[in-house]
């Protein structure tokens, strides 16, 4: 596993991370004007998600290539 792996993957782990701390703010926080429940969904699906989701594609797509 090179150093761009390792990269990847702790970047994937901290995304997630960020992904627990929205849902916990869902639950627990009370919302302001500008951070409404909707908001904190929309950044866990539109940001979050979709960034682990290329940083998957891009480390699979680097162990097809090395063999």
């Amino acid at each position: 596993m090179g150093k761009r792996d390792k990269r990847i993957k702790k970047e994937i782990d901290g995304l997630e991370k960020q992904i627990q701390k929205h849902i916990d703010k869902l639950r627990t926080e009370e919302c302001y004007k500008d951070t409404t429940p909707n908001y904190w969904r929309k950044e866990i699906e539109l940001k979050f998600r979709k960034r682990i989701a290329n940083r998957v594609k891009k480390l699979n797509r680097k162990k097809g290539k090395v063999k």
